[in-house]
């Protein structure tokens, strides 16, 4: 029954990161950029909390009875804690690169709706679910390209006043 019980937490934590995911980029859309901040930085942390709460527990479980373990037991919990130091770096970095791939996601979302351009759910979540912060910049660099280029100055007042006249010819 045990088993059940931590699979079903699992499968919930799973659903809760999909929906507030799912909420920052409908919020993004919207235009709604801090809320949408907000709800990627709620998913990424439902996403890790566990793994989170797991490392810490075990870390303070070895560090409660370091004093008494003889100096063999030491050096094996000296390993278990390097390891522990080792996972707990792999869960920031990769809670930090889903921060900065959300965000990238973000600002794509803004600049686009700025310039008028819409964009496809599929491509949106192409780019939330980038493996890497490299990864998103190159898709947010593919979607950015189909924006248009706005002139500014007096080029770009004239071309307000006289839309229909081409510039570009000699």
């Amino acid at each position: 029954m045990e088993f059940a019980r931590g699979e079903a937490g699992v499968v919930r934590r799973e659903a809760t990161f999909e929906a507030l995911r799912l909420s920052a980029l409908a919020q993004a859309k919207q235009g709604n950029l801090s809320l949408s901040a907000q709800l990627a930085g709620n998913a990424i942390d439902a996403k890790y909390s566990a793994k989170e709460a797991e490392l810490k527990a075990k870390r303070q479980n070895l560090l409660s009875v370091y004093d008494s373990l003889t100096s063999a037991e030491k050096k094996r919990a000296d390993l278990a804690l390097l390891q522990l130091n080792s996972e707990d770096a792999f869960v920031k970095q990769k809670k930090a690169d889903e921060t900065n791939i959300l965000n990238i996601a973000n600002n794509t979302i803004d600049e686009l709706r700025k310039a008028g351009v819409a964009v496809s759910n599929v491509d949106l979540q192409k780019l939330q679910q980038a493996g890497s912060v490299a990864e998103a910049q190159r898709i947010q660099s593919e979607l950015l390209a189909k924006a248009p280029i706005k002139s500014t100055g007096d080029i770009g007042d004239f071309q307000r006043f006289f839309p229909n006249v081409d510039i570009t010819t000699p």
